[in-house]
């Protein structure tokens, strides 16, 4: 044994570190994390979960049955967008009256015209979720922008 110490007391002491409550700490901006595992005492792990909240619904897009609408939103303004879920999960994503400086980015050709200002939006790889293609269609308007500022 540890100096002195019984083996109940060994025990109590390991139990009291393993049940005791951690702090709170507030989370001042959003993090997406997968779970992880942390080691806090010697040998002691903790799985610590994050609240997680999909970007289309932290952004305000609604879900109607198969269909989400809302706006791709950057610093130089929101455009609005629709993504419909089609056979075997597949996504289509699409986008109303895009900036004019979009036509100029590289990847200009993947917004399709559908007529009537409205654009299909397609990627060299597959968006799996909506959460993909709304911050993959973010990010390239942002791009376009700020190539437009330069």
């Amino acid at each position: 044994m540890v100096m002195g110490m019984t083996r109940s007391k060994i025990l109590g002491f390991v139990k009291s570190i393993m049940t005791a409550p951690l702090p709170k700490k507030r989370v001042h901006r959003r993090v997406r994390v997968q779970p992880q595992t942390a080691v806090s005492a010697p040998g002691h792990k903790v799985t610590v979960e994050r609240e997680f909240q999909p970007v289309w619904l932290e952004q305000g897009w609604k879900k109607k049955g198969t269909t989400y609408s809302g706006f791709y939103r950057t610093a130089f303004g929101a455009y609005k967008g629709k993504i419909e879920l089609l056979y075997q999960f597949r996504l289509r994503f699409l986008i109303w009256s895009p900036p004019s400086c979009l036509w100029k980015h590289p990847q200009a050709t993947c917004f399709l015209s559908k007529g009537r200002n409205l654009y299909e939006v397609h990627f060299s790889k597959i968006a799996a979720t909506p959460d993909d293609g709304i911050i993959e269609i973010e990010k390239i308007l942002t791009e376009a922008h700020k190539q437009e500022l330069r």
